[in-house]
């Protein structure tokens, strides 16, 4: 498999992922009791994004010589922006 075939099968694998991730929790059905009902969509969620983010530096390692550089570049700054929306969740409502 050359570079570029194999740049963008991960390229498709990760698309798949990373849309995955926002489609597939909202299909899956709520598990659980009282106030964990419905976790088990929030696990689905982040473990699709965390396999996105491994993924998407890889990505830009494998970027062919004439790809453009943005394509391989969006896939690092979603996951970027995805952990740095986690992270002002969190420390938020702590108050700074």
């Amino acid at each position: 498999m050359t570079r570029s075939r194999a740049y963008r099968a991960l390229l498709l694998f990760w698309t798949a992922l990373w849309l995955g991730s926002f489609l597939w929790p909202a299909l899956l059905a709520p598990a659980g009791d009282g106030f964990l009902r419905g976790m088990n969509r929030l696990g689905t969620f982040l473990i699709l994004q965390i396999a996105a983010g491994c993924l998407a530096p890889v990505l830009l390692l494998l970027r062919p010589p004439g790809a453009p550089r943005w394509i391989a570049i969006l896939p690092v700054a979603l996951a970027l922006l995805m952990a740095l929306a986690i992270l002002t969740l969190i420390v938020w409502p702590r108050g700074g």
